[in-house]
C-alpha cells in the first residue's frame, strides 16, 4: 500500500507556468484586503479626495502654490487611506468573531491623527494666503467710513 500513490506528483521548473511558478503580475490586487498600504488604491482615492475638498471650498490645484500643494496632498493620502479603512470596516465590521479590534484598527486611529493634523495644516496655510475674511471684512468697512467721514 506504501508504494501506491493516489496524488500526482506536480513538478515545478522553469517551464512551469502554474501561479506559484509565475508570480502574479504587476498591479494586482489578489492578496489586498483594505487597500489603505497599497500605493495603487491610495494614489487613485487620493485623486478623488483633492477634487472633492478643491470644489468644496471653491479652488483649483493651480490656484496653490507649491506648499499649499504638497498640503493638499498630504491630507488627500490620509483621507484617501482612511476612507479604504471605512469601505473595509463597512464590509468586514471592526471587531473580529471574538469581539476583538481588527488588525487594521491601529492603523485607523493613527491615519486618523494624521489626517487631522494635514487637514490642520492645509488650513492654516489656506487662512494665511487667503487671509481673515472678517478682518478684511473690516478693513472694508474702515475704509468706506474714511470715505463717508471725509
Amino acid at each position: 500500500m506504501s508504494g501506491e500513490t493516489t496524488q500526482a506528483v506536480v513538478e515545478h521548473g522553469p517551464d512551469c507556468t502554474c501561479q506559484r511558478c509565475t508570480g502574479f503580475e504587476k498591479g494586482n490586487e489578489a492578496a489586498l484586503r483594505h487597500g489603505a498600504t497599497s500605493e495603487r488604491q491610495i494614489t487613485r482615492r487620493a485623486t478623488v479626495e483633492k477634487r472633492r475638498l478643491l470644489r468644496q471650498i471653491g479652488l483649483r490645484q493651480n490656484d496653490l502654490e507649491s506648499l499649499g500643494r504638497a498640503l493638499l496632498a498630504n491630507w488627500a493620502r490620509a483621507a484617501a487611506a482612511l476612507g479604504l479603512l471605512d469601505d473595509y470596516a463597512a464590509r468586514e465590521g471592526w471587531l473580529d468573531a471574538d469581539g476583538n479590534p481588527r488588525g487594521f484598527a491601529r492603523l485607523y486611529v493613527s491615519l486618523l491623527n494624521s489626517e487631522r493634523l494635514a487637514l490642520r495644516g492645509l488650513s492654516e496655510y489656506l487662512r494665511d494666503v487667503s487671509g481673515d475674511p472678517f478682518e478684511r471684512l473690516n478693513e472694508h468697512l474702515a475704509a468706506k467710513e474714511a470715505r463717508d467721514e471725509g
